[in-house]
């Protein structure tokens, strides 16, 4: 019991929309695809806005590990259907976990 979120994740209880089987859908071409870079706190904060209206995301994190045991996160992608946030986490690193509140929504499928 010693992880910040073990009675969360023993009482979780998927949604039964979740456990249907659906047609995969197919991906909007790249040329459609809309991103946007995110480098500020404003970006971040506006990105997050949007996160909390959406019912699923995909999450991708790019790193190094160059002079480094631990390694370092340097990019991070959020991608929806429609539209990807690309973050710079070295610029926004000290604003990261404003990220947790998203990222542990149980509402939103990653």
């Amino acid at each position: 019991a010693d992880h910040p979120y073990f009675n969360s994740m023993e009482s979780f209880e998927p949604a039964e929309v979740l456990l249907k089987q659906c047609e995969p859908l197919v991906p909007t071409p790249l040329e459609k695809t809309k991103y946007v870079f995110v480098h500020t706190v404003d970006e971040m904060k506006d990105m997050i806005n949007h996160i909390e209206n959406q019912q699923e995301l995909a999450i991708d994190c790019e790193g190094h590990t160059y002079h480094s045991y631990e390694g370092i996160t340097c990019l991070l992608q959020i991608s929806f259907r429609t539209n990807d946030f690309i973050v710079d986490t070295l610029v926004l690193r000290r604003e990261l976990h404003s990220l947790i509140d998203v990222s542990t929504n149980r509402k939103i499928v990653k």
